[in-house]
């Protein structure tokens, strides 16, 4: 009996040492450390930047269903995130999808209503859309946000297709001024001005226009047009 004691006794020592060898032992496999949300290698942001950034390859290599299927992941992961919206706008672009391209820009503009670029995009649609008084308030925005060359020259173009002529020329005076070899900018401003019945202001600019490119027979079917209204008005020499 008490060699059986015995023997239990040092069984359950045996035991107890294995086990503790056991937990000390390199093969056994240690759990895996548990980690908080921020210490993961890519968190929200960071995702949606890189989906973001594959998103514009795509969209420079015309691949708009790569590019539509980044940014709608893009936008599960940041649904206020403007960029994201512009960036669909360009990819309904691509699939002629005007109408949604639409409605992606305005909600662009209302997340980031200081982004001029944001304005710019949405403008040039609402002109592509013919939405001229829609457009000429949006190339208001981008223009006291951002005044550019392109922006004044669109905000002009708008004023024309309104038939506010008078108002159109201050904005594509300006495009002039910050790009002097802006031809797009000095042909509009020279049929803004005979419209206007400004001959000789019209004739100018054309011919700026026509030296910057004399091959353009657009440019040299207006300039020949306002050079011969500018003969026919002239009076004839009495003999």
């Amino acid at each position: 009996m008490f060699s059986l004691f015995i023997f239990f006794g040092f069984f359950s020592l045996s035991i107890l040492q294995a086990q503790e060898l056991w937990a000390n032992s390199p093969f056994k496999s240690k759990p895996a450390l548990a980690l908080s949300p921020s210490s993961y290698p890519a968190d929200k942001k960071n995702l949606a930047k890189l989906l973001i950034l594959r998103a514009k390859e795509q969209i420079e290599r015309k691949q708009w269903k790569k590019a539509y299927l980044l940014l709608k992941k893009a936008q599960s992961l940041q649904p206020k995130n403007g960029e994201v919206y512009k960036l669909l706008a360009d990819s309904y672009i691509l699939c002629q999808n005007h109408r949604k391209a639409l409605l992606a820009y305005r909600q662009a503009v209302k997340l980031e209503p200081t982004n001029p670029d944001f304005w710019m995009a949405l403008g040039l649609e609402e002109e592509h859309l013919n939405m001229a008084k829609k457009a000429l308030e949006s190339f208001k925005e981008a223009t006291l946000l951002k005044p550019t060359a392109q922006s004044w020259y669109h905000l002009g173009i708008a004023y024309m297709t309104l038939n506010r002529y008078n108002e159109a020329l201050y904005p594509l005076e300006k495009a002039n001024q910050l790009d002097p070899g802006f031809i797009d900018a000095r042909h509009s401003l020279g049929l803004c001005y005979e419209k206007l019945g400004k001959k000789e202001a019209a004739h100018q600019a054309f011919s700026k226009a026509y030296l910057l490119n004399p091959t353009n027979a657009i440019l040299q079917q207006n300039l020949l047009r306002i050079t011969n209204a500018g003969t026919q008005n002239k009076p004839k020499s009495k003999p």
